[in-house]
């Protein structure tokens, strides 16, 4: 379980525990314990960031900044709705024993399998490089000075020469005949 948020259950093998030999009416209690206190814990946080994004915008209200003109002026719904992703019917899928989130993925952080594995959803805001942690614009930057080092070397080496060299020597024949028979 990838969850941070597990009290009472720190070191329980959910698998084990909770598998269906040994599920109970109290195992049930506990399950229905937590899953209250998640639900509790997650809305705080919820809140206490709407919270947070309404004194910011008193703040800018009382600075003189109109932050409806601003978000009028510059905010592009359809762009919002493509990096969210909430046009997906399904919001959850299973993959491999795990749930994996489709909506919103611009707010999940990558969760990379090893060293070099890059691979993160399209709008995600930060990219593992060599098990760091790299915004997308510093990593796609490095992506770009990597290929053009590469193309450098491969016109310093001349490269495309040699291809086409090694393919100007195979010979192909120019007409295969068979001869006709006559039945």
């Amino acid at each position: 379980m990838n969850e941070p948020y597990r009290p009472g259950f720190e070191k329980a093998n959910i698998e084990e525990d909770f598998s269906a030999p040994k599920y109970s009416k109290v195992r049930g209690m506990m399950l229905e314990s937590y899953f209250e206190d998640y639900r509790s814990h997650y809305q705080k946080i919820y809140n206490d960031n709407v919270n947070l994004i309404e004194k910011k915008m008193a703040f800018y209200e009382k600075s003189g900044i109109k932050v409806n003109d601003e978000k009028n002026a510059y905010y592009n719904e359809s762009l919002s709705d493509l990096v969210k992703n909430v046009s997906v019917k399904e919001r959850l899928l299973e993959y491999d024993g795990q749930l994996i989130q489709q909506i919103n993925p611009i707010f999940q952080s990558p969760k990379p399998s090893g060293v070099f594995d890059c691979r993160t959803a399209f709008f995600v805001p930060e990219k593992n490089l060599f098990g760091l942690s790299v915004s997308t614009f510093v990593f796609d930057i490095l992506v770009v000075w990597a290929m053009a080092m590469l193309c450098y070397v491969a016109l310093y080496l001349e490269w495309l020469r040699r291809i086409v060299e090694f393919f100007g020597n195979v010979s192909i024949p120019d007409k295969v005949t068979v001869p006709f028979r006559r039945k």
